[in-house]
């Protein structure tokens, strides 16, 4: 849980609830500010009912527009790093991911190649240290 809290998307939503709860705590101060000035204009109840709808129909609002953001740019980039790190790390045949037509559909590629290039280079490395050691070995026995 502690992990997910200090993650990109984590802070994200953490953010989104910093937003909410500033929306929330505005509405309250409207409401509580304008209650006692009502007059014979509006029945209390109704304004209250008015506040709340408002209130929830912006915290919906601004729930879609966040899960969209969280939907169409921080997943992607989370699967793309997490992507470089296996790319990097561990496995440099793995294949990245990302949702056809997405604005990052070019970069999978690029990382894929600089995988091809690190395992090249990776290969060429052992390929020279095998021929040095066995260089070292022929002086040696001479």
């Amino acid at each position: 849980m502690r992990r997910w809290l200090l993650s990109p998307r984590g802070l994200f939503w953490g953010f989104f609830l910093l937003v909410a709860g500033t929306i929330s705590a505005q509405f309250l101060v409207i409401g509580t500010g304008t209650l006692p000035e009502l007059a014979d204009g509006m029945p209390r109840t109704r304004f209250i009912q008015l506040l709340l709808g408002t209130w929830l129909l912006s915290l919906l609002v601004l729930g879609f527009a966040w899960r969209e953001l969280d939907r169409r740019f921080v997943r992607p980039i989370a699967a793309v790093a997490k992507g470089a790190a296996i790319l990097t790390h561990t496995d440099s045949e793995h294949s990245l991911e990302v949702p056809k037509g997405h604005w990052l559909q070019e970069l999978p590629t690029n990382v894929q190649y600089l995988g091809d290039k690190l395992q090249q280079t990776r290969n060429d490395m052992e390929k020279s240290f095998a021929s040095w050691s066995e260089r070292l070995e022929r002086q040696n026995r001479v």
